[in-house]
């Protein structure tokens, strides 16, 4: 009889922390599966990021001579072949963002480099 009332209350014990796992688990998936989107998505843009500045530097030594409205075509279109070897999906709106992004940074750089004023530069 000792028995049978313990089986019926280790049943009843592990039929509610099923019961509250499960409720648990349903509650933070959804929670969880959004805050990791969010940081792949950070991480996508700071790839994307990274990428269009590389293609800025690249075109400005490839194509001194040539116009910025043509510097700007060769580095978008070199951002997304870059972007794509990543299998990243992103608009071309968001790389000519970044390119112009990097442009002006590249810019800031060589204007502190040649005034020698590191004020207000990221380090």
């Amino acid at each position: 009889m000792l028995e049978l009332l313990q089986a019926s209350i280790l049943d009843w014990v592990l039929t509610i922390l099923g019961v509250f796992v499960t409720s648990v688990l349903a509650y933070f998936t959804p929670r969880v599966k959004r805050m990791l989107k969010i940081i792949a998505d950070r991480d996508n843009l700071s790839i994307i990021s990274s990428l269009s500045h590389c293609a800025v530097e690249w075109v400005e030594e490839e194509y001194s001579g040539e116009t910025g409205a043509r510097k700007f075509e060769e580095a978008t279109s070199y951002a997304a072949k870059l972007i794509e070897q990543y299998k990243i999906p992103v608009s071309d709106e968001l790389i000519r963002v970044q390119i112009q992004h990097g442009w002006q940074q590249m810019q800031q750089k060589h204007r502190v480099h040649e005034k020698g004023d590191l004020e207000g530069v990221e380090v």
